[in-house]
């Protein structure tokens, strides 16, 4: 899905738009927390905070397709 949101951010690192929202969705206080984290531990948190959001994405797309498709039968 193209948004027209650039994120840019340096190789090997993961952008903070992702980090905070990651962080606030962990329940972690960022300045406190979060920042006790080890960098692999605050990873995996992101990378699960991602794919919670792909498949939250996933479903509302064959949410949509399925009312679709529920509208073409109707008509």
């Amino acid at each position: 899905m193209e948004t027209g949101i650039d994120i840019r951010h340096i190789p090997g690192l993961i952008p903070d738009i992702y980090v905070i929202s990651a962080c606030n969705a962990a329940n972690y206080c960022y300045h406190t927390t979060w920042l006790d984290l080890k960098y692999e531990q605050q990873a995996e948190i992101v990378a699960h905070y991602l794919l919670d959001k792909l498949i939250e994405s996933h479903v509302h797309d064959a949410q949509q397709d399925e009312m679709e498709r529920q509208n073409r039968k109707r008509k």
